[in-house]
């Protein structure tokens, strides 16, 4: 490694950010919702099972797509001793800080512009959106760091070709989250060849190449997946991946209008989507004088390449997850790179006019940062909680916990490194030249980010897990035979309490009704414990009840992280 070269040092300086803001918090915070212990227990079943290719989790649910991620996460177990929340979220860690290196080094390599670069990154890697995906267990960030990656690879020259390094990345899209991870990339690089027109059938034929080489090794998995499951994986592949396409799913799954997207992206972009905002009062400046009318074809034309890549991811990922039914913000996330860049551009432009705002924006990220700050210390040395009625849920939760066991040595450190960068940001914002306030803002978003995953997020979240109910269940119920739960919503499980507790939570009757009304039905368990929550044990009485004889062993004091209701322990045995 050459670091005489400013790009490679830059390089390796952002590579130290990325590793202190994603990896060493990953394992603070316990699993709080039903999403992370759900990808996770798939990895507990493999490595219980020794089944790799369509384990059965819960005693009940199949992956109806490749569990790459779970592969990953069963590779991380052996080298971090095992199965963790560390271990859970270190394959989205890696992802995103693959991609932001990988979008460092593509738009240096388009632009020759390392500041503008690095700039783009830095501000990708702390929307809100992309930050809280890199930490969290699921495959949401997998699959945007490779279909962000196969995109850079397709489009690294300004040709289209067979590309290895896209076919393999698109391959490893497609394992985790089925055949989108080789449509977007391939629909993306086709139309900006396109775009700077270049002849429609060969730039056709070699996306279709791309996109096909890419299915050759999932193809394989989902044959081999067949053959386990049958015609009850191939239901379930088909509704969960065109069902959900076209809104023909047989439940309800995030269900949104299109204008969903428009909002959730204003949001993930946060913070920055407020320079946006307050550069709107410097509209005039922005204006560039005696500029010639363009139509849209030249305007095009005129665009570099960063523009009209950026330009073009943008506008396909958007209005591609705007046609199925269900759509989610984190289907959104391909696209926080490339609007990124143009967040930098136009921070530049404020800069160049001499624009007010940067400093007003840098002002209120420093103000911030001292405010979370001094709130933290505040939360630490006073019983806030016995001093505010107020205080409601997780913020009840924060000062609890802050007050009664403190932050800790690390805990203390990232308050102080928070407060210094937001005292020396809001100096820069008032004395500072241009790039030194944008960069100053960053350094403090970064800073807060730190504080936030190493204090404040394990002190808030972790009293909300369900790890508390699994802790339960091993007291009541200490051997390694089944424990069973039921609900009412389908596909609504204790996935936390079963990750906690090495997969033994098992479904007390088939979701598919077929044991509802039968009261000594074989297939029901004649005795053992039940999980279940306050508001379906009426239910459970109702269907189950006049079999069984009930002695209920626990109430849990908090609502259940992934039920939403109390959660109950009862000793059940046939009358």
């Amino acid at each position: 490694m050459n670091l005489k070269n400013p790009r490679i040092l830059m390089g390796a300086t952002l590579l130290l950010v990325l590793i202190v803001t994603f990896v060493p918090w990953l394992g603070d915070t316990l699993f709080n919702t039903k999403g992370e212990p759900r990808e996770a227990l798939v990895a507990v079943t493999m490595l219980n099972s020794g089944v790799f290719i369509l384990p059965e989790s819960y005693g009940a649910d199949i992956p109806y797509k490749p569990p790459f991620l779970a592969w990953l996460i069963a590779a991380a177990s052996t080298l971090t001793g095992g199965i963790s929340e560390f271990a859970s979220r270190l394959p989205s860690a890696a992802a995103v800080i693959a991609m932001a290196l990988a979008t460092f080094f593509f738009f240096a390599r388009k632009t020759s512009d390392n500041v503008m670069a690095l700039a783009t990154t830095l501000v990708s890697i702390t929307t809100i959106e992309v930050w809280r995906a890199g930490a969290n267990c699921r495959v949401d960030m997998l699959l945007t760091c490779f279909t962000v990656t196969s995109v850079y690879a397709l489009l690294w020259t300004e040709k289209p070709r067979l590309s290895a390094a896209a076919i393999v990345l698109m391959t490893c899209g497609v394992l985790t989250k089925g055949p989108v991870g080789m449509v977007l990339p391939c629909l993306i690089a086709g139309i900006y060849f396109l775009l700077r027109h270049r002849r429609f059938w060969p730039t056709f034929g070699l996306m279709t190449a791309n996109g096909l080489l890419a299915l050759v090794v999932p193809a394989i998995w989902y044959w081999g997946a067949y053959n386990a499951g049958g015609d009850r994986f191939l239901r379930l592949a088909l509704e969960e991946n065109f069902g959900r396409f076209t809104g023909t799913m047989s439940y309800e799954s995030h269900v949104n209008p299109w204008w969903y997207n428009v909002q959730t992206v204003a949001a993930g972009m946060l913070p920055y989507t407020l320079g946006a905002l307050l550069s709107l009062f410097s509209l005039k400046r922005l204006r560039r004088k005696h500029m010639k009318r363009l139509s849209l074809r030249q305007r095009l034309d005129s665009m570099s390449a960063a523009s009209l890549i950026s330009l073009t991811a943008v506008a396909t990922v958007f209005i591609f997850y705007c046609f199925p039914a269900s759509k989610r913000s984190v289907y959104l996330l391909p696209l926080y790179p490339f609007l990124s860049w143009f967040a930098v551009l136009l921070g530049k432009r404020l800069i160049a006019v001499r624009s007010g705002v940067v400093s007003v924006y840098t002002a209120i990220i420093a103000s911030v940062g001292l405010i979370v700050s001094f709130a933290t210390v505040g939360f630490c040395l006073i019983d806030a909680s016995a001093q505010s009625a107020a205080l409601k849920g997780e913020a009840l939760d924060l000062a609890r916990t802050l007050y009664a066991d403190g932050p800790g040595a690390t805990g203390w450190i990232l308050i102080a490194t928070a407060a210094i960068t937001s005292g020396a940001a809001l100096y820069f914002a008032a004395r500072g030249k241009g790039e030194r306030k944008a960069f100053a803002a960053i350094a403090t978003t970064l800073t807060i980010y730190w504080l936030v995953s190493g204090v404040i997020l394990p002190a808030a979240l972790n009293p909300r897990s369900d790890k508390q109910l699994a802790e339960a269940i091993g007291r009541i119920d200490p051997t390694v035979s089944h424990t069973y739960t039921f609900n009412d919503i389908k596909m609504l499980r204790y996935y936390t309490a079963a990750f906690y507790l090495g997969d033994r939570l098992r479904l007390f009757a088939p979701e598919d009704g077929s044991s509802q009304t039968k009261e000594t039905d074989t297939e029901l368990p004649r005795a053992g414990f039940l999980v279940v929550n306050e508001h379906d044990m009426p239910l459970w009485k109702e269907r189950y009840g006049a079999a069984y004889a009930l002695d209920t062993l626990y109430r849990a004091d908090r609502r259940s992280c992934d039920s939403g209701s109390p959660a109950m322990i009862v000793r059940f045995s046939r009358q």
